[in-house]
């Protein structure tokens, strides 16, 4: 029975018998249905975070990521942190970390819904700067009464460079092996939501070794402890860090999260190693007809040089098609790129801005039929826009060691 409908069939003159509640069993039901409510109000707090955040440290190639999040000591406060690694074209690995200001659900649904857009914008291509700026867009649509920080920024493995943006959050740490671990000198940027503003990329380059921090303000401010003394502890926690990184996130949060916390926390650690240089090779076409035969033959031989003549046929046809596809188009020199690491990935740069769009023609159709013979080909192929144009790449597993492929004498590296 419900608490207030029992209490009102207590208070109607002339009840007695069965139906007569007295004070104390009242106080009973309604301790009841207070128990229950707020059982169902946590149970579906843990069920909102679990649904919202990752489970489990994704596995990216060429990365060690480790994170943690950390509810609040109020479990029914639900909180707007969130976090994420992602695996983009060209090698490249995306971090994000973000605070929903506030508490309660609608905190956490806004917070769901940004982490989600900013997965979409990543997958896009654009850089950390205009990803905060389309994000900022987003959240002036979703509500007008919720402000977010939101740290955002992609490792590119080919030139060891992080190139990142931020909307009012924490600096990432940087764990450089030999040194003393530091904040990242970049603006601070204005908080997502705000609007009007626009943000600005910086590049950091990370040498092989070194550690990236990423947090929320829960993670090192405390009532006892402002945000300055909990980043210093921070940052000398991680200095040296070698250990693998569960263990460092462990030993962070044993340190740090001693007293009663009134805001959700989240912790992100991530190493990464560089491509070897030759396993990485780049050529500037220029874009006229023959340019297609020409990077044909230039793939020809890197793919000889490294053991990989099984994949000679379909790469070859794969560049041949966006070279050419691409020098009806650009107007300036096309790059080409192959990398090698556990599958092969190839990229052809140019400085047009026109996406290519797949067509399906018809039985005599004598055009149209590039886009599906990549994609018949390719194992995973895509497209982006750049700052000066877009880059179109297809990629072909079993690019390890294999029997029968043996490489020439022939030094790698990048030619031009």
């Amino acid at each position: 029975m419900n608490a207030h409908y029992a209490l009102s069939m207590s208070r109607l003159p002339g009840l007695d018998g069965p139906y007569q509640l007295d004070a104390a069993r009242m106080e009973r039901i309604t301790g009841v249905e207070t128990a229950r409510s707020a059982e169902s109000v946590q149970d579906f707090a843990e069920a909102l975070q679990r649904t919202l955040l990752p489970t489990a440290s994704p596995h990216l190639d060429g990365a060690q990521i480790a994170f943690r999040y950390l509810p609040s000591n109020d479990v029914t406060a639900v909180g707007g942190d969130w976090f994420d690694a992602l695996a983009l074209p060209g090698k490249r690995i995306a971090l994000v970390v973000g605070d929903v200001m506030g508490h309660g659900v609608a905190s956490a649904a806004i917070m769901g819904q940004l982490r989600t857009a900013v997965q979409t914008l990543a997958h896009l291509g654009l850089p950390p700067d205009e990803v905060l700026w389309q994000l900022d867009e987003c959240a002036r649509r979703l509500s007008d009464t919720h402000l977010a920080t939101c740290l955002y920024g992609i490792y590119d493995r080919v030139t060891r460079v992080f190139s990142v943006a931020n909307a009012g959050h924490i600096p990432p740490i940087l764990a450089v092996p030999g040194r003393r671990a530091t904040l990242a000198d970049i603006p601070c940027g204005i908080p997502i939501g705000v609007g009007g503003h626009s943000f600005e990329t910086v590049q950091l380059r990370i040498p092989d070794g070194t550690t990236l921090v990423l947090c929320t303000d829960g993670l090192v401010e405390t009532r006892s402890r402002e945000v300055g003394d909990g980043l210093r502890a921070l940052c000398t926690l991680v200095t040296g860090v070698r250990s693998p990184l569960e263990q460092a996130c462990d030993a962070v949060v044993r340190v740090l999260t001693t007293a009663p916390r009134d805001d959700d926390a989240a912790l992100v650690m991530a190493s990464f190693s560089g491509i070897p240089e030759d396993q990485v090779a780049s050529w500037s076409l220029e874009p006229v007809p023959q340019a297609a035969g020409q990077a044909r033959r230039l793939v020809r031989r890197r793919l000889a040089d490294w053991g990989l003549v099984r994949l000679s046929a379909a790469a070859e046809a794969l560049v041949g098609e966006l070279v050419a596809n691409t020098c009806g188009y650009a107007s300036r020199p096309v790059t080409v790129r192959l990398i090698r690491t556990g599958n092969l990935t190839c990229e052809v740069y140019d400085d047009a801005h026109k996406l290519p769009a797949r067509k399906y023609p018809d039985t005599l159709s004598e055009s149209g039929r590039g886009l599906g013979i990549v994609a018949a080909l390719a194992d995973r192929w895509g497209y982006s826009r750049t700052d000066d144009g877009k880059v179109v790449w297809f990629e072909l597993d079993g690019a390890g060691p294999a029997d029968g492929d043996r490489p020439s004498l022939s030094s790698g590296g990048r030619e031009q």
